[in-house]
């Protein structure tokens, strides 16, 4: 559901890389920035599989961006009144879309 966007730095990107594909964790859009730093997509499970081959490189792994619903809903947990206000707005409308509101009959 959710992935992170990391950015992984060192001088073994492409042992980090080859260890990855070995251990079935699935990486996307690579990009290279420089020499010795990698941009790149992983999901939530894949992340924390990462954590291992980090250690056996020595590369270093940081977090640049947070997406998907797992990290919505974390942040939503803290403002409960506003998942309470979304609910609310979006049953009323619903409600009121599915009320004849007037009949108006023009002719014979």
């Amino acid at each position: 559901m959710g992935y992170v966007i990391i950015r992984v730095e060192g001088l073994t990107l492409e042992r980090f890389l080859n260890l990855a594909a070995t251990k079935d964790i699935y990486l996307w859009d690579i990009k290279r920035i420089d020499y010795s730093v990698l941009e790149m997509k992983a999901t939530i499970e894949g992340f924390r599989a990462l954590k291992e081959i980090v250690k056996r490189v020595g590369c270093r792994v940081e977090i640049v961006e947070k997406k998907g619903l797992p990290f919505i809903l974390y942040r939503l947990k803290h403002r409960k009144m506003l998942g309470f206000g979304f609910i609310l707005f979006v049953a009323i409308i619903i409600f009121l879309s599915s009320i004849i509101w007037e009949i108006e009959i023009i002719g014979n």
